[in-house]
C-alpha cells in the first residue's frame, strides 16, 4: 500500500514478474543457471491499471502466452480481486531468448516453443 492507500503501481510489476516466473517454471523448459546459458529475458512490459486495489485482499494472476516464435515471446498479463471480485490490472511483457554466457540475443529454444505450444492449448 502506498500513502493513496492502494497498492503502489510498482507492485504490479513484481506479481506479473512472479507468474512469469510460475510459468516457465511449470513449462520446465528453461533450466537454470549455470545448468544452460540460453534463457528468457524481458525485454519489454507495461501495465494498464483498470480498478484500484485496496487492503485487505487476496488477488489471482493469470498469464497466457499469446505469440511465441524463435525470436521472442508475447505474454499477457490478468489480476483480479478475490474480494471484489473484478479484474483490476492487465499487464503485458515482450520476452526474448538471451545467451547468458555471450551475454548476446539468442534463439529461443525449440523445446520452450513447444512447451508453451502444448501447455498454451491444454488451456
Amino acid at each position: 500500500m502506498d500513502a493513496f492507500r492502494h497498492v503502489n503501481n510498482v507492485v504490479y510489476f513484481r506479481w506479473f514478474k512472479i507468474a512469469r516466473i510460475a510459468y516457465f517454471e511449470k513449462l520446465g523448459a528453461f533450466k537454470p543457471l549455470p545448468d544452460t546459458t540460453i534463457g528468457p529475458i524481458l525485454v519489454e512490459t507495461s501495465a494498464r491499471y483498470l480498478k484500484a486495489l485496496t487492503y485487505p485482499d487476496t488477488i489471482s494472476v493469470g498469464v497466457k502466452s499469446i505469440h511465441f516464435s524463435p525470436e521472442k515471446i508475447e505474454q499477457r498479463y490478468l489480476i483480479v480481486s478475490q474480494r471484489k471480485n473484478y479484474a483490476c490490472t492487465e499487464g503485458a511483457a515482450t520476452i526474448f531468448g538471451y545467451d547468458y554466457k555471450s551475454m548476446k540475443r539468442a534463439t529461443i529454444p525449440d523445446q520452450v516453443l513447444k512447451a508453451i505450444e502444448k501447455l498454451e492449448k491444454n488451456h
